[in-house]
């Protein structure tokens, strides 16, 4: 048997993408959308471009260490499309995605809207208790153990 072909027989193994290496997060910190973070490069992977908004100055870093987060996910982990309106667990908390839109009046600049974008906003407060959505909850997403 040559190497070639002892080489082509075995198992393929996936490498981790690195999500500081395969998207830029931008974070602008001045005019009408102070305090949106951003990525780009996600959709050449063909996954949803993610932001937040109106984010404080000073919670910059824990916000883009969000987004990282979410994009190592998407990237590594993700075996189903991430949809607006979804939630997805962070540890104890959970997050929601909902579609992006272009806001040009206030900074939210059009071109980066031709991907699709997913806006990471806080889960909603009213969380229903019943068996169902506890079978549902324990389900979701999960980013971190």
């Amino acid at each position: 048997m040559t190497r070639a072909r002892r080489l082509r027989d075995r198992p393929r193994v996936r490498w981790r993408l690195d999500p500081n290496r395969e998207i830029e997060l931008h974070h602008v910190t001045d005019g009408p959308a102070r305090g949106w973070l951003h990525t780009h490069g996600l959709a050449a992977h063909g996954l949803p471009e993610l932001e937040m908004r109106n984010v404080p100055l000073f919670l910059g870093k824990a916000a883009a260490g969000v987004l990282n987060d979410l994009a190592d996910y998407l990237l590594n982990e993700a075996t189903a499309p991430l949809l607006a309106g979804q939630l997805v667990r962070l540890g104890h908390y959970s997050v929601q995605v909902v579609a992006g839109q272009p806001d040009q009046a206030a900074g939210y600049d059009p071109e980066h809207y031709a991907d699709i974008r997913l806006v990471v906003v806080d889960a909603p407060e009213m969380e229903c208790a019943c068996e169902e959505c506890a079978r549902e909850l324990a389900q979701r997403p999960s980013l971190l153990s």
